[in-house]
């Protein structure tokens, strides 16, 4: 028997259809990529940093920060939230020559602030997304501070969102209380996907071990075209969201260094920490980010914080923290990439003096203690 040929046609694009959905359900399936790293490896081969710049934030009776708890680029701007709880919380705008822009400023006014806690950079429409804790509000702003509006939303703990699209948001840190999980255990909550305006959530079953307090991370969400990763504390694995849900794409094994789930389980926070400090464990992660070349990740060991790359091409580890030491980058204590894939980071005046002196770069600066952070912009590749 003959088929039209259009009819052939329709049944040979449902059959890629489907074959391409099943495909994507079972890519949920797939086993996480194991990531092994030597600790102890003190004499691995260095990257190629590279320092395109350095850029003082402007510093003015106007533009004070006391600690920069986020930093994120846009639009040729950075945004940061300044914490500081002993001088007013402030979300802050400089221009990429470190120009201060605008500020937020403290009242229960339309478009003022109490606590500014956190915030999301919704790119599509080119606006600011504000987190005021201390209001349970989101406030909406252009991206020169105009005042658009602001919404109420129940009463969630709110450490980092992003904005994913549309109106959802992934949430780390929903709850500073046990909750239920779907699987009838008590829970930490630390990743939910909000829509509709916050009335909408879902809650993923990744906890923080029953007794275990929340954490501040630097940069646990990055988000490209292509994929979302996301980290938690007390956790080896990366997640990747795929739709409305999550998968380990990636564990890391320190061998040894890992803790054991039973430890995880049972011994306190304090407990845990002790070992993360003695150099007997390996401890949360804080940061993910991915370029076309690199995976790299931040964990914190033996009273600091490590930051790793991991070769896309050759798998290959490296530690940035060997290229500090060197001397050939300062400390960054918050950074991230901009999409040409060159990143920036937050690095304080003292840091910056000590690598002038043992680097024998950016002389010319003259560097003031009192000084805001400075932001440098650097490149990273293999030799």
């Amino acid at each position: 028997m003959k088929y039209p040929i259009t009819i052939i046609t329709v049944a040979s694009i449902l059959f890629v259809l489907l074959a391409s959905c099943a495909n994507r359900e079972s890519g949920m399936d797939k086993s996480p990529e194991e990531i092994i790293i030597n600790i102890d490896d003190k004499n691995g081969a260095l990257l190629n940093v590279s320092i395109k710049d350095v850029i003082p934030l402007e510093t003015s009776q106007n533009s004070l920060i006391g600690y920069a708890s986020q930093v994120k680029y846009f639009n040729h701007r950075f945004y940061l939230i300044d914490k500081n709880r002993f001088q007013k919380p402030t979300f802050f705008v400089f221009d990429e020559k470190g120009k201060f822009v605008w500020k937020t400023i403290q009242g229960k006014g339309p478009g003022e602030v109490i606590e500014p806690y956190a915030f999301a950079i919704n790119e599509e429409d080119s606006v600011i997304l504000l987190h005021d804790q201390a209001l349970s509000a989101i406030n909406t702003y252009d991206l020169n501070g105009n005042f658009i509006y602001s919404k109420k939303h129940p009463n969630v703990f709110i450490k980092d969102f992003y904005h994913i699209n549309r109106d959802t948001f992934l949430v780390y840190n929903c709850a500073t209380s046990p909750n239920p999980s779907p699987k009838g255990k008590t829970q930490f909550l630390t990743y939910t996907l909000f829509t509709n305006s916050f009335t909408k959530e879902k809650h993923f079953d990744i906890l923080l071990s029953n007794n275990k307090v929340s954490m501040d991370l630097f940069t646990p969400v990055f988000i490209n075209r292509d994929e979302i990763l996301f980290v938690a504390p007390w956790n080896y694995n990366i997640y990747h969201l795929v739709g409305d849900k999550e998968r380990i794409r990636y564990h890391l094994s320190f061998g040894k260094y890992n803790f054991s789930s039973t430890e995880l389980a049972t011994l306190s926070s304090d407990e845990l920490r002790e070992q993360i400090n003695q150099g007997s464990k390996v401890g949360s992660l804080y940061s993910i980010f991915k370029t076309n070349h690199f995976l790299v990740f931040i964990v914190e060991y033996n009273r600091k914080l490590i930051t790793f790359f991991q070769s896309i091409k050759n798998k290959k580890i490296y530690s940035l923290n060997d290229c500090i030491d060197s001397g050939l980058i300062p400390f960054c204590f918050n950074w991230g990439i901009k999409n040409d894939s060159t990143f920036y980071g937050l690095v304080e005046p003292e840091q910056l003096v000590q690598f002038q002196k043992s680097s024998d770069q950016f002389k010319e600066l003259d560097i003031n203690d009192n000084d805001n952070p400075y932001i440098i912009i650097f490149s990273v590749s293999e030799l």
